[in-house]
């Protein structure tokens, strides 16, 4: 007959297990492919929207979280091997919803329009709605066959406009990836490597200095959301989904006050303040209560 202590024995590391369980250690690594953006955020220092709205949130957490400069391409590895790891400013489409896990609102902002410079020819007036938005992106280029848009490699728009990009041939798309992916396209339009530059227009405000001699023209596109909505994105692992609810619990504090909404204000134009203040009560209204 086996020696019963020895049968508890062998039992004791899984009775432990069971009986002393512990819920998972958030051990969260946050990860950007700007490194602008990082040292913003280790430095404590915001000189956009997206950074002072994230170093914002950050502060009501219980602990701090250094970020670390990756390429997008790694940053999607680690995420898809299913480590730890959070991005901010992203936007949750159905496809990235069906893989990983998001906060509420972070950043509301205008959504995307399409810039040209004036030396450029415009776009026929074919292609415009009686609002002057463009119809369709597939429709400019048909009729611009010759003209290119400058776009960033695997950066998503919204599942709206993603579905038009997809259309436009890829001899009229120039991808840019490397570095910061924000100052990579103001560069890259200021010296015409492409025609058009689809982007927000708070990146065109944040960059003000580097484009004050550049005469611009700027639409709508046709049929797309006003407001573009982006946020904490992270794999979906059981370290990531404490730190989603710490994030969220954050953000319904601050949806109370109005720290959150003034720091989006701070970075825009004075015409645009009643604008995004609409936007963003619309966009946290449903959390709020």
């Amino acid at each position: 007959m086996q020696n019963p202590w020895l049968i508890i024995l062998s039992l004791l590391p899984w009775l432990t297990g069971v009986c002393c369980a512990q819920p998972p250690s958030e051990q969260v690594r946050y990860m950007a492919d700007s490194q602008d953006y990082v040292d913003a955020i280790n430095n404590n220092s915001a000189n956009s929207t997206l950074e002072a709205s994230n170093l914002l949130v950050l502060k009501q957490l219980d602990k701090s979280y250094h970020h670390e400069y990756v390429s997008l391409a790694r940053i999607q590895y680690f995420m898809d091997q299913g480590e730890a790891v959070c991005v901010a400013n992203k936007i949750a489409t159905p496809e990235r919803s069906a893989k990983y896990i998001f906060s509420h609102p972070v950043n509301v902002h205008i959504s995307h329009r399409l810039y040209q410079q004036q030396t450029l020819p415009p776009p026929p007036p074919e292609v415009l709605n009686q609002q002057g938005e463009i119809i369709s992106l597939n429709d400019l280029f048909a009729a611009q066959p010759l003209q290119t848009i400058l776009l960033p490699f695997q950066r998503s728009f919204g599942e709206a406009l993603d579905q038009q990009i997809a259309l436009v041939p890829n001899k009229n798309k120039v991808i840019y990836q490397g570095g910061d992916l924000h100052d990579s396209e103001v560069d890259m339009f200021i010296k015409q490597r492409g025609d058009y530059l689809l982007t927000y227009p708070t990146t065109i405000y944040a960059n003000d200095r580097a484009l004050r001699n550049i005469s611009m023209r700027s639409y709508a596109i046709a049929g797309q959301p006003k407001y573009i909505i982006s946020r904490v994105m992270c794999a979906n692992t059981p370290q990531t989904q404490v730190h989603i609810q710490k994030v969220n619990q954050a953000l319904k504090r601050l949806y109370v006050g109005s720290e959150l909404l003034d720091t989006h204000l701070q970075w825009l134009p004075d015409a645009e303040h009643d604008t995004i203040s609409t936007y963003f009560q619309q966009a946290t209204d449903v959390i709020r209560h």
